[in-house]
């Protein structure tokens, strides 16, 4: 989706006025942050440096900036009663629930003023409340006290990108308030106003320990494994530890974090009341993965089912030949999107929808699943899969009805040359837009985009199916 800095600690690392923060028991830790696990570079902001933004997005891990603008924001005095008091009249849309966890599409929205919503993070300890909104919802006069301007790394390059405009958001809760782990696509610079926040963080090459939801899940970019488990979680601590994989910070007000795109983390707050802002702007990746879907694939409208599922198995797995270095870490990856992302959701959905299977409690009129709802309906409508559309038909098999499992495995077997010429001059265009991301970052957004591809041709339902019969056997011999 985008053009890519450089990566890791190559030249550019040398270039930069790093200081590392040791673990705890290692030295003194300097306020206002404390590891508990691992360790993070801190990078002392330059206002007179030009390349201040780019230096930091440089990073593939996450830092602790210091010296930034965020010291002069009237905004740094914030507290609760304060902020309260600025704006009383504003009516924030909130989450209040007995269970910490705020879950994507967990529970309904309540409206109330800004007063109550802090009268209700200090009076009620049983009772957790969360606010995550728009900075600008306080109004231009508050909301002006914070500058988030300063942050937008503009690596988009002033291409209009729908959905990942830089925005500042808000973040308000009480003690024990959990955001799970998910991760965002954005560039994330995270600045704690007041109270205490503890976060949890692993890379995004730990996506296959942590299971992603799948593409067209309502819980996209969250994780499947339940890291609210104490025995799970102290788990995967252990492998992530034992790997270098995770990382744990408290933050304390004026801590400012940065997270580059697709790090998980999970966030918990950890003193009586908190306030956040965040800053979200475009990461080159997302530019190179949207740029990757304007080199459209040639489908024609009179192929049969054969060749459409047969050129786009040949297409897709000319991609990862191109990505992923070796046969066995080919048959790795695909094994692990597959029994990640879909074989957990498929044994618990019985006769539900895939795109809404969860572990975990959702309300079913939740702004977020009415949301996903329409979404879905949407697809379904104006861009029905080649199967769909087909209504089951090929020129071989005949017609199915609409409750008969599609023979998959039998459509994509057998390709033509001429098709497979097709498919794989198609196949560089595509890879050239992956093949700057780094490995962890490119094979998420690899499996997104595989389901993407996959969902034109045989819809949703499918996508699984597809993966095992089209894609795997050219890797593993494994059944599945």
């Amino acid at each position: 989706m985008h053009s890519v800095l450089p990566n890791g600690c190559g030249t550019v690392w040398a270039l930069l006025p790093l200081v590392l923060i040791t673990a705890r028991g290692d030295g003194v830790i300097p306020e206002p942050f404390e590891m508990e696990i691992g360790s993070i570079n801190s990078y002392a902001w330059n206002s007179s440096n030009p390349s201040v933004r780019a230096e930091i997005t440089a990073s593939t891990r996450p830092l602790m900036l210091t010296n930034t603008p965020v010291d002069s924001w009237a905004a740094r005095k914030w507290t609760p009663e304060a902020l309260a008091q600025l704006a009383p009249d504003v009516t924030l849309p909130i989450k209040n629930e007995s269970n910490p966890v705020f879950y994507m599409g967990c529970c309904l929205l309540n409206r109330v003023k800004l007063p109550e919503l802090i009268k209700m993070t200090e009076a009620n300890a049983k009772q957790h409340v969360y606010f995550s909104g728009p900075l600008e919802i306080l109004g231009p006069r508050v909301a002006s006290q914070a500058d988030p301007r300063v942050f937008d790394v503009d690596e988009a390059g002033g291409k209009p990108m729908d959905g990942f405009e830089t925005k500042a958001n808000l973040w308000i809760g009480n003690k024990g308030v959990i955001t799970p782990t998910h991760f965002d696509e954005m560039h994330n610079i995270f600045v704690q106003i007041h109270g205490v926040k503890t976060f949890t963080l692993f890379p995004p090459s730990f996506w296959h320990e942590l299971q992603v939801f799948p593409k067209f899940h309502h819980q996209h970019r969250n994780i499947q494994l339940d890291l609210e488990d104490e025995e799970v979680m102290n788990k995967t601590i252990e492998n992530a530890r034992a790997s270098g994989n995770v990382l744990r910070v408290t933050l304390s007000p004026g801590a400012i974090l940065y997270l580059p795109p697709l790090w998980f983390h999970r966030v918990e707050t950890k003193s009586e009341s908190s306030i956040s802002i965040n800053i979200w702007s475009a990461s080159r990746h997302v530019l190179e993965v949207n740029n990757a879907w304007e080199e459209n694939f040639p489908a024609d409208s009179t192929w049969g089912m054969e060749e459409f599922l047969g050129s786009y198995s040949v297409f897709i797995k000319g991609l990862i030949d191109n990505l992923i270095p070796t046969k066995q870490k080919r048959g790795q990856f695909l094994w692990d999107l597959l029994k990640t992302r879909y074989l957990g959701l498929e044994a618990a959905k019985g006769e539900g929808d895939l795109t809404t299977t969860c572990p975990f409690d959702v309300h079913p009129e939740s702004e977020e699943m009415q949301q996903h709802r329409k979404y879905i309906k949407d697809v379904e409508e104006q861009a029905p899969s080649f199967l769909s559309q087909s209504g089951y038909k090929t020129k071989d098999l005949g017609e199915y009805k609409i409750d008969v499992t599609p023979p998959i495995k039998k459509w994509c077997s057998k390709v033509k040359a001429p098709l497979k010429a097709i498919a794989k001059k198609y196949v560089e265009p595509v890879v050239r837009h992956f093949k700057g991301l780094n490995e962890g970052i490119m094979e998420i957004y690899l499996g997104n985009y595989i389901e993407d591809i996959v969902s034109q041709a045989v819809g949703f339902k499918y996508i699984s199916e597809f993966i095992k019969s089209c894609l795997l056997p050219a890797y593993i011999s494994q059944r599945v």
